[in-house]
């Protein structure tokens, strides 16, 4: 069988015949391919996009959106990290801004997946289903998610207006400059009447927490007897908190919120060790599936007005068909549903946050045997306008929005005309699709 070799830029990429005896069909010199006017022709040579070459083989590609509107080109080649400037040489991303423990890597060679949020967020989410979730923020890589601190040491007192008799309990929290962590154990105080105010020190980094991204702490507490939890206060590491407020003052404060950094990686949490395998933004909220259970889909802490992508309560979960030994491979945000994509079936999550979400099945528009209409290769579903195309085991499918007047999704098979060709795919070497906007012409690239 022949294989594939690259030989420079000049004449592109060239099918060398091995062993020496030329097989049937054999084609001596095949050039790059381009997309013009709806075709598909040779292209003599493609000058790269970089400088230097990447030192590892390429495990993905992804664009970053700033804030500002400018981008920024990321590749992972083998277990490191590249910012890419256009013709320029890679750019090395340092992991000093993970924690101590997570600095090393390991070459992901399944492949590395970005999701760039929208809204000017400035953030990237990056993930492989081996490695620790990271995120890029435009200057650095940090961890997705924060660790829950130790709880806080007992405190001293502090001249001043008295907190009040009662029994209180004191929590503490980390937060980076988007982000902030679970509350910590509490500590317990007992106040006799007339006793002064209380100071916390704050938390040390690599003492009470690991994670070069925090800046800042807050200090939360009940009221006397109570459980709810109340911020007293926010500081930079570094500086102190003192509490003089009263239960009166302090009920009408802010009440801590409980985002459950889950999946990201917490020793102390209720999901160590878990990677994400899928993510999609969808409905202001990012949704994602981890390799502990692939079929399962979380969605973020948010509500109507914002989105806590780093958040992932552990209520907030949907099982796809749990239990038919089947995995999601895709999940693809859909006008009003999220499609989810698995290997043998596919799903669409509809709803909304204030209204709840249900999972429905997506069916096939036409009768005959089917060998399941899930997807076979994620990195191939073509999203254009108001329709999904996708490679399923027995061909390509078509989802349209408008297709089913109960309001439903349905798939429609289109390629019956080349099913003897398409049988003849090897996906598990790998697909792509490219769509040509101008002539509205769908090409499907598989080995085989």
């Amino acid at each position: 069988m022949p294989r594939v070799s690259f030989d420079g830029y000049q004449r592109g990429m060239l099918l060398r015949q091995g062993p020496r005896l030329t097989p049937p069909g054999f084609v001596r010199g095949a050039l790059n391919l381009a997309m013009v006017g709806g075709r598909i022709r040779s292209r003599p040579g493609l000058k790269p996009a970089h400088g230097a070459a990447f030192p590892s083989p390429i495990r993905g590609a992804g664009t970053h959106y700033r804030s500002d509107g400018t981008r920024d080109y990321l590749v992972a080649s083998g277990a490191a990290m590249y910012r890419m400037p256009l013709y320029g040489d890679p750019i090395l991303l340092p992991l000093t801004g993970l924690p101590s423990t997570e600095q090393t890597r390991v070459d992901p060679t399944g492949g590395v997946r970005f999701l760039s949020l929208s809204g000017g967020n400035n953030t990237t989410f990056i993930f492989d289903g081996v490695n620790p979730n990271l995120k890029w923020d435009g200057t650095a890589l940090s961890k997705m998610g924060l660790p829950t601190p130790a709880l806080p040491d007992a405190p001293i007192a502090d001249a001043g207006a008295a907190i009040g008799a009662g029994t209180y309990d004191y929590y503490q929290t980390v937060r980076s400059a988007v982000h902030e962590s679970e509350l910590s154990e509490g500590t317990r105080v007992t106040l006799a009447a007339g006793t002064a105010g209380l100071q916390f020190t704050f938390p040390v980094d690599g003492i009470d927490f690991d994670d070069p991204q925090v800046t800042q702490w807050s200090l939360y507490r009940t009221q006397a007897g109570g459980a709810q939890r109340f911020l007293v206060g926010t500081k930079d590491l570094g500086v102190v908190i003192n509490d003089h407020l009263t239960d009166l003052v302090l009920g009408v404060g802010i009440p801590a919120e409980e985002l459950v950094n889950m999946p990201p990686d917490d020793v102390n949490g209720p999901r160590p060790e878990s990677r994400f395998v899928v993510l999609a933004e969808h409905q202001g909220l990012v949704w994602g599936v981890d390799n502990f259970d692939r079929s399962l889909v979380h969605f973020s802490y948010g509500t109507a007005e914002y989105m806590a992508p780093e958040g992932w309560p552990i209520e907030r979960v949907l099982p796809v068909a749990h239990g038919d030994g089947d995995e999601i491979t895709a999940l693809m945000s859909f006008h009003e549903w999220l499609v989810v994509f698995k290997q043998l079936t596919t799903w669409a999550i509809t709803g909304a946050i204030d209204k709840g979400f249900q999972v429905i099945p997506v069916l096939a528009a036409t009768g005959g045997r089917r060998l399941g209409i899930g997807c076979i290769a994620a990195d191939a579903i073509l999203h254009r306008e108001n329709e999904l195309i996708f490679p399923s085991r027995d061909g390509f499918y078509l989802i349209s929005r408008f297709a089913s007047p109960s309001g439903g999704l349905e798939a429609t098979k289109i390629s019956d005309p080349i099913d003897g060709l398409y049988n003849c795919t090897n996906f598990a070497l790998g697909a792509a699709a490219v769509y040509d906007r101008n002539k509205r012409v769908y090409v499907f690239l598989g080995h085989g």
